[in-house]
């Protein structure tokens, strides 16, 4: 999977429209996007589902983000166990976007790594104060995946998970070796997982290729639109 951008609001912006950054105007980091521009918010309510966010938005302005705020930083706590309940009647989509892992990388419990047998990659120069950023790194990658299993086993404790797609994307690339701020294989690379009971199989890896801007005409199709009336530069690959 691979963003048009490697930095933040671009890369959300372009999950949450379906659109390049030259098209919902969000091309820099902090920026709003263009004023009248549609999100996954409009195209989801018009097929009558609920559409939260829950953890870090960095999307504006509202009127072209106006995403049911769900809680503060927790991911799986009493109101987002709300949002999921709230009508059995009406399905929702919830986006919970973790700040795990982002620099300074504090988040994490470091002490429960063995420094002496990480391995950094090839691109990081192995010295004292890398390994020691590193290893943040690693701590907030850990508590990254406690926070994907707690939303899991939220889906599994009120009896949805069987039949809601989970989705989980990494962003764009880490802020090491200039990951971020690059047009090179390491920024703008995503991990893209799903899962889907009785429509994905379990285990099964696909090297197709998808923008990130597929995402979000996906989601249309899957909840019974038509992503092709919206006019989006991504393509569901439903």
């Amino acid at each position: 999977a691979y963003a048009a951008m490697s930095m933040c609001a671009p890369f959300r912006a372009e999950l949450y429209t379906g659109l390049y950054p030259v098209r919902s105007g969000v091309a820099r980091n902090h920026t709003g996007a263009k004023a009248g521009t549609k999100s996954v918010c409009h195209h989801l309510r018009d097929l009558n589902y609920r559409v939260g966010i829950a953890g870090k938005t960095h999307a504006s302005p509202k009127t072209v983000f106006p995403f049911d705020r769900v809680g503060g930083r927790d991911l799986a706590g009493d109101s987002v166990r709300q949002y999921m309940t709230k009508d059995p009647r009406q399905p929702f989509c919830l986006l919970c976007c973790s700040n795990n892992a982002h620099p300074p990388w504090r988040s994490g419990d470091a002490s429960k790594i063995d420094s002496d047998k990480v391995k950094l990659p090839p691109v990081i120069h192995d010295n004292p104060p890398t390994r020691k950023t590193f290893i943040g790194y690693l701590a907030e990658v850990i508590e990254l995946d406690r926070e994907v299993g707690e939303i899991l086993k939220l889906l599994k404790d009120t009896g949805q998970i069987n039949n809601t797609l989970v989705m989980f994307s990494s962003e764009q690339g880490w802020d090491f070796a200039f990951g971020k701020w690059t047009n090179w294989d390491i920024g703008l690379r995503s991990a893209l997982i799903a899962r889907w009971p009785g429509r994905i199989k379990a285990g099964s890896v696909s090297d197709a290729l998808i923008q990130i801007a597929d995402i979000t005409p996906m989601f249309i199709e899957a909840a019974g639109g038509d992503p092709t009336a919206a006019k989006l530069d991504g393509v569901s690959f439903l």
